[in-house]
C-alpha cells in the first residue's frame, strides 16, 4: 500500500482516476441518495466506483454549501478507512496537479485518454518522490491585486470578514498569516494540496472549527462556502511562514463533454448580425463543447431568415437551436437609445422562459466571439444574480456619474454593461427577481433594460474580466486611451486592459455605428470575416456591402476604388458559395494574386488604408 492517498472529489460519473494513490470519493452522497432513484445509472456508477462521504462521522448532507470540503471532513474523521497514509491529498475529478515544472498556472486539456497520465506527468513513483523531497504540495499561486479585494468583488464580503473575526478569536496566532494572505497577491485556489498526516489533521481541526462557528453567525442558506479557498490559502501561508518547503504545481482543467446554454434576442433587422454572432461562437467551439442556443425572436422575424439559421446550424454538429416567439412584446416602450430595439427587453423574462435552466450566458447580437465560452461558463455565480464586465462610461466624468447614481438610486461601483451576462436563473427564480424587473420597467431608465438589470441585481453582481466584453465604444487601439480615461482606470487594471485588447474573447460593437455600417469601426475586419463564413445568399448580404461602401464613399473621394472594393467583397461572397475551402485572407490558388493581396491588406490594415495605398500606387505610375 502506498504511503500517499489523493482523494478526487466526484459528484457525477466521469473518467475514473483510480490506483493505489488516486482514490475517487463521492461528494454529497447523502444528498444524491435522496435526489436520485435507486435504478439511476449515474447513481449506480458512483456507488460502484467511489467511496461515499456519508459513512462514519460525516457532513455529507452539507455538500450544497461545503462542496468538496465534505470529502475533506470525511477523510479527517475516517482516516483509518484510507489505511492511515503518511500523506493525504485532494484534487477534483477534472482538476488535477501537473506533476512537473510548468511556466503557467492553468492549462486546459480537451481529452482525457490513455496518454493523460503522461500529459500531467502522473505516476505513483512521481508523487512519492515529490513528498519525499518537499514538506507539502499545493497549487501554483495565481496573481491577484489583493485577495481581500478579489473576494469583495466576487462574493459576499461579510462572510469572509466574519470568518476572519472567528479566526482571530479562536486562533490569534494566525492573525498575521491571515493579514499577509488577504493583503497579498498570491492566490491558492481549488482547495488542492498534499499534506503530511500531522499537517492535515492540524488543518482540518483549524478549518472546520472556524466554518462550523461561521454557520452559527451567518445565514449560509443557498450559498457556497467560498471562504474555504481563502482559509486554505491562509493555512498554506502559515506553513510557508513556519519554513516548510513547498512544491507548487500548475493545475490542469480537463474539459469533458458539456453543454452551454446561450441566449440571444433579435428582431428581423438584427437577424443577419445575429447569424454572424452564432457563426463566430461555433467556429471557435472546442470539440468537447455543445451549445444550446435559445433565440428570443420578435413577431416580425421573417420565416425565411429563421429557416436560414436552422440550415446554418446543420453545418455545425455540436449545437441545438430553439426559437422562442416573443411576438410584439415591449413595442409600446419609449426607447431611449435609437440603435437599440425592444428585443433587448426580452431577457427580463428569462427566469420563466428557461424554467429548467439554472445558468446561462446572454449575448447581444452586435458582437462576435473569438474563443470557446467554457471558461466563462465555468465562472461561479452561485451567490450572485449576474456576472458582467464593468461599463467605464458610467464611472466618469464625475458629474455624469452623480447624475447616473441619482437616476438609478445605486452607486456606480458595480455597474456593468449588459451585452454579455452570465446569469444565475435559479437564484433569480428563488428570489422572484422577475417581478422586480416588471416594477422597475415603469421607471423608464435612460439606459433601459441595462439599468433595470443593474438596479435589480445591485449588491449581487460579479465582475468579469475585460476580455469577455471588449467594447468598441472606447478607443481600444489607441495607446493613450487607458491613461486618458479615469473611468477605464477605475474599472480595469492596466494589465487587464492590455491583455483584453490583445486576447479578446468577445468583441462587442457597443456603439451607434456598427461594422456592417462602416469599415472604420474598430475590429470591423473580424466581423466581416465571420460574416463571409456564414455563407449568406448574395441578396441577403448585399445591403450590408452597400452600407460599408457608401460609408467609405462619404469618407473618401476615391469612388472608383470604393466601387472596386465593392466588387471584391461580392467576389469574396461568391467564393464562399462556390468553394467550401475559401476563407477570407487565406491564399487560395484560384484567386488572382492581386486580389489576394488586396484582401489580405484589407484584413491586416483596413479598407481605407488599402484604398489610400492603392491610390498612391496609381498616382505614382
Amino acid at each position: 500500500m502506498s504511503k500517499v492517498k489523493i482523494l478526487l472529489s466526484y459528484h457525477k460519473p466521469d473518467y475514473l482516476f483510480k490506483d493505489e494513490i488516486l482514490t475517487p470519493i463521492h461528494a454529497g452522497r447523502d444528498n444524491a441518495l435522496k435526489r436520485m432513484s435507486s435504478d439511476d445509472p449515474k447513481l449506480r456508477w458512483l456507488l460502484e466506483n467511489t467511496i461515499g462521504d456519508n459513512s462514519g462521522e460525516n457532513i455529507s448532507d452539507k455538500n450544497g454549501t461545503y462542496n468538496e470540503m465534505t470529502t475533506v471532513y470525511w477523510a479527517w474523521k475516517n482516516y483509518e478507512k484510507l489505511g492511515n497514509p503518511e500523506y493525504i491529498g485532494f484534487m477534483h475529478y477534472r482538476r488535477h496537479f501537473i506533476f512537473k515544472d510548468m511556466p503557467q498556472v492553468v492549462y486546459d486539456c480537451l481529452d482525457i485518454d490513455d496518454d493523460y497520465y503522461d500529459t500531467i506527468n502522473y505516476s505513483p513513483a512521481v508523487v512519492e518522490q515529490a513528498v519525499e523531497k518537499y514538506d507539502f504540495i499545493c497549487t501554483k499561486p495565481h496573481y491577484r491585486t489583493s485577495m481581500y479585494e478579489h473576494y469583495k468583488n466576487n462574493h459576499d464580503i461579510t462572510d469572509l470578514e466574519c470568518a476572519i473575526e472567528i479566526l482571530k478569536e479562536k486562533y490569534p496566532d494566525f492573525e498575521p498569516y491571515a493579514k499577509k494572505y488577504l493583503e497579498g497577491h498570491e492566490a491558492y485556489f481549488c482547495n488542492m494540496f498534499i499534506f503530511s498526516r500531522k499537517d492535515f489533521f492540524e488543518y482540518a481541526e483549524w478549518f472546520f472549527s472556524i466554518t462550523f462557528e461561521l454557520e452559527k453567525r451567518v445565514d449560509l442558506t443557498g450559498k457556497r462556502l467560498f471562504v474555504s479557498e481563502w482559509l486554505t490559502g491562509i493555512f498554506i501561508t502559515y506553513l510557508l511562514s513556519k519554513g516548510l518547503k513547498a512544491k507548487c504545481y500548475a493545475t490542469m482543467i480537463a474539459e469533458g463533454d458539456h453543454t452551454i446554454p446561450v441566449v440571444l434576442a433579435s428582431d428581423d433587422n438584427y437577424a443577419v448580425p445575429m447569424c454572424v454572432t452564432l457563426v463566430s461562437i461555433l467556429e471557435n467551439a472546442q470539440k468537447k463543447t455543445f451549445y444550446d442556443f435559445y433565440v428570443l425572436k420578435s413577431g416580425d422575424f421573417e420565416k425565411e431568415k429563421e429557416d436560414f439559421i436552422l440550415e446554418l446550424m446543420k453545418k455545425y454538429e455540436r449545437c441545438n437551436i430553439y426559437f422562442v416567439d416573443m411576438k410584439n412584446q415591449y413595442q409600446d416602450i419609449d426607447m431611449q437609445i435609437n440603435h437599440i430595439t425592444a428585443a433587448t427587453f426580452y431577457r427580463l423574462q428569462l427566469p420563466t422562459i428557461l424554467k429548467n435552466v439554472n445558468k446561462c450566458i446572454y449575448l447581444d447580437v452586435d458582437l462576435i466571439v473569438m474563443d470557446d465560452l467554457s471558461e466563462l461558463y465555468r465562472t461561479s455565480v452561485d451567490d450572485r444574480y449576474v456576472a458582467g464586465v464593468r461599463a467605464p462610461g458610467y464611472y466618469y466624468p464625475e458629474d455624469h456619474r452623480r447624475r447616473q447614481e441619482k437616476e438609478k438610486g445605486i452607486v456606480m461601483d458595480d455597474y456593468i454593461n449588459a451585452g454579455v451576462l452570465l446569469i444565475n436563473l435559479e437564484k433569480m427564480r428563488r428570489d422572484n427577481l422577475e417581478e422586480k424587473f416588471r416594477v422597475l420597467l415603469e421607471r423608464n431608465f435612460s439606459s433601459q433594460d441595462q439599468d433595470i438589470i443593474n438596479v435589480a441585481c445591485f449588491g449581487k453582481i460579479r465582475h468579469l474580466q475585460f476580455k469577455y466584453n471588449i467594447m468598441t465604444k472606447y478607443n481600444l487601439l489607441h495607446d493613450g486611451e487607458y491613461d486618458a480615461n479615469p473611468g477605464i482606470q477605475e474599472c480595469f487594471s492596466r494589465e487587464e486592459w492590455d491583455y483584453g485588447i490583445k486576447h479578446p474573447v468577445i468583441i462587442h460593437y457597443a456603439d451607434r455605428i456598427k461594422p456592417w455600417e462602416s469599415l472604420s469601426v474598430c475590429y470591423s475586419k473580424e466581423w466581416w470575416r465571420y460574416a463571409f463564413r456564414a455563407g449568406f445568399r448574395k441578396e441577403l448580404i448585399m445591403a450590408y456591402i452597400d452600407n460599408v461602401c457608401n460609408s467609405a464613399i462619404e469618407m473618401s473621394n476615391t469612388i472608383n476604388l470604393v466601387n472596386a472594393h465593392k466588387r471584391d467583397l461580392i467576389y469574396q461572397l461568391e467564393c464562399v458559395h462556390n468553394s467550401a475551402s475559401f476563407k477570407i485572407g487565406r491564399k487560395i490558388t484560384f484567386i488572382p494574386r492581386k486580389v489576394r493581396g488586396g484582401i489580405q491588406c484589407i484584413i491586416d490594415h483596413g479598407f481605407l488604408y488599402t484604398c489610400k495605398h492603392a491610390l498612391k500606387k496609381v498616382l505614382g505610375r
